[in-house]
């Protein structure tokens, strides 16, 4: 559910989307949800990307738990119209599918975590207005990192998508439709599930650079073999043979005689009507259907006097087209990582790998990895089957602050809250493998032994 609000802070206007995790009739986010929630929102609102709607704040409802968020408003249409009045081109649906895929993959590296993180139904996208300076604009699916939305598991969404915008729905359609994209969707059907997006856009481009194959004239039309004349003559005949061909070959000599002839005649009359003076291109009168549709401007090549039309074959057009699009955007995605990467580098060993438990931007760059983390240990804390003991370093800590986290199942008796209590006020440092929980995402640094517990004097 979508409402048009206005930000009290910039009196600009926004988008307050209001979400029913299990339904209209259904209840809203319990505690722990509500926290993994919020942490999300936080993290996705510093993503900027020119075809995703600005995150601005999100929350829970207080008094039913229903999540909502707050993006930028983007005055426009749904894709879903359009696509109504006439399927895309494929250079429209390979545009559209490059931006999707794109912001895809930016975002999965921005929060560690390969998905779907944008809703790609036609309903959702939007077409801005000519004078807002926007093309498509894509909702980031917060629900995703609680795991609410089961149709954003692998890639299957792009299936759905590219049968939609093309107007092929479920059919089987051939390897070279769409300029290649027939070929893409196949192989995107069979291998949806264990995909990464990075392999889509590779796909995606080797299905687009193939060219059509050369038709097959069917058997029926294949000429028969010709019997040589000799064989249809009598030896005994040679004198008739040879006036026969001496007259075929003078028809045919008249014959082409006369088609010169005339030949000359219309070209001397065609030039007499053409104006000396150039006469102005007349475009096709376009359709009120085609008029309509305000996708994108039509895509130019390298060569400025060459604009890819319908009637045209797109394959090589295509593939120079993802081909540029993709590595500028591997580019900027290889120098923004390694940029991030240094950064935190640095950061690391300007602290000699001590963490903070508040530091969390550095901590989920070391997912995986066994980590220090320092601080004053303030209290307990259990989950919500009692399976497990947080170690918690402030009176009131955000879904952001790491915590120590113990399995009680195989603890022993000094690992456990009663003989831990007398670290209280005190400040301890943990050691143990950083990860953020599969359910909450909120981060814990998981402890083996009572070793991984260091008083500090």
């Amino acid at each position: 559910m979508v409402f048009c609000a206005r930000d009290s802070e910039t009196t600009e206007l926004v988008a307050l989307r209001r979400f029913f995790p299990f339904g209209v009739n259904g209840g809203g986010l319990d505690a722990g949800e509500q926290i993994a929630y919020q942490m999300a929102v936080e993290r996705l609102a510093k993503v900027r990307h020119p075809v995703l709607r600005r995150v601005v704040c999100g929350g829970c409802d207080p008094i039913d738990g229903m999540p909502f968020v707050v993006s930028e408003w983007v005055k426009g249409t749904k894709l879903q119209s359009h696509i109504d009045r006439a399927p895309f081109t494929p250079v429209e649906a390979v545009r559209l599918l490059i931006q999707a895929l794109d912001v895809c993959q930016r975002l999965s590296v921005i929060l560690e975590e390969e998905a779907v993180w944008i809703e790609l139904d036609l309903r959702s996208i939007i077409v801005a207005e000519e004078g807002v300076g926007r093309g498509m604009t894509f909702w980031i699916a917060p629900l995703k990192a609680l795991g609410k939305s089961d149709r954003q598991r692998g890639l299957a969404p792009f299936i759905t998508l590219t049968e939609e915008i093309m107007g092929w729905g479920e059919k089987a359609v051939p390897d070279q439709a769409g300029g290649g994209l027939g070929g893409w969707l196949k192989w995107l059907r069979s291998a949806a599930r264990t995909a990464k997006i990075c392999e889509a856009q590779e796909m995606l481009t080797a299905a687009i650079r193939v060219k059509p194959q050369s038709p097959m004239m069917p058997h029926s039309r294949q000429p028969s073999r010709a019997i040589p004349l000799r064989k249809r003559v009598k030896k005994s005949s040679h004198t008739p043979v040879l006036m026969t061909v001496g007259v075929f070959l003078l028809i045919i000599g008249l014959v082409g005689l006369v088609i010169h002839q005339r030949h000359e005649s219309i070209v001397k009359n065609a030039t007499l009507l053409v104006p000396q003076t150039p006469l102005a291109v007349v475009s096709p009168p376009v359709s009120p259907v085609s008029d309509a549709r305000v996708i994108e401007p039509p895509v130019v090549l390298p060569d400025p006097s060459h604009t890819i039309h319908p009637e045209q074959d797109r394959s090589p057009e295509l593939a120079n087209l993802i081909a540029v699009e993709m590595n500028a955007n591997r580019r900027q995605m290889v120098v923004e990582k390694e940029t991030k990467a240094a950064s935190v580098a640095q950061e690391i060993t300007r602290r000699c790998g001590i963490f903070a438990p508040a530091d969390y931007d550095l901590l989920v760059t070391q997912r995986g990895k066994e980590v220090t983390v320092e601080g004053v240990l303030t209290g307990f804390a259990y989950s919500g089957n009692k399976k497990t003991l947080y170690l918690t370093f402030s009176s009131s800590p955000t879904a952001q602050q790491a915590r120590g986290s113990i399995k009680l199942r195989t603890a022993t008796e000094d690992f456990k809250e009663a003989a831990l209590r007398p670290l209280l006020g005190k400040k301890i440092r943990i050691t143990g493998k950083f990860s953020l929980e599969s359910f909450t995402r909120r981060p814990v640094v998981t402890l083996k032994n009572r070793s991984a517990i260091q008083e500090m004097k």
